[in-house]
């Protein structure tokens, strides 16, 4: 149908490409990781976002979660993103998981004790994330360093929504971006 329609208005077709099994693996880890941070929020009682001003309609739809320095009923471990991961997609080989930037060499999330911040690529699926600490004793954000797959000056902060509107607004942080949309304007982006 989409052949016929380019023909019937003299456009060129092109097939889509297949999508890179590279990029579709890091995609999966990072939508498990952003879901487990998710449900990690949860159900443990958080309610920093709403302190924020962020309504739930927002905090679900960012997927916006939390990474507990310990598991709670686990013995007081450090959370290990690694074996979580190595589980869940044992198709993914371990070298390649390690690429991914998600934990450090001991396997534990480098988004520990941090309230997460999702942050997506132009077709709308997670590629890195911020975490914010609110302890001040340790950086107030920490960014998922650069990959393949995401380059922090080649990323707007809620592009994916925005785009669909004639004009946008341009704020400072993604934080702030999340609370000019939790408001009701979501032609907004964030640089990061």
């Amino acid at each position: 149908a989409a052949k016929q329609i380019c023909d019937d208005f003299g456009l060129a077709y092109d097939l889509p490409k297949a999508i890179d099994p590279d990029y579709k693996d890091y995609i999966d880890a990072y939508k498990l990781t952003a879901d487990l941070y998710r449900f990690l929020y949860v159900n443990q009682g958080k309610d920093y976002y709403k302190t924020r001003g962020f309504t739930e309609e927002v905090e679900e739809k960012y997927c916006l979660g939390f990474c507990p320095e310990f598991i709670m009923g686990k013995d007081h471990r450090p959370f290990n993103l690694k074996n979580f991961l190595m589980q869940e997609l044992p198709h993914i080989p371990e070298v390649v998981l390690d690429s991914y930037a998600l934990y450090n060499s001991f396997g534990d999330s480098i988004m520990l004790g941090r309230y997460v911040f999702p942050i997506t690529d132009t077709k709308g699926n997670i590629v890195a994330f911020s975490g914010r600490s609110l302890d001040p004793t340790k950086p107030k954000y920490y960014n998922t360093p650069e990959t393949t797959y995401f380059k922090k000056r080649n990323v707007l902060y809620n592009y994916m929504e925005a785009k669909k509107f004639g004009q946008v607004f341009v704020v400072e942080g993604f934080c702030d971006a999340l609370s000019v949309i939790s408001l009701g304007c979501k032609n907004v982006v964030a640089a990061m």
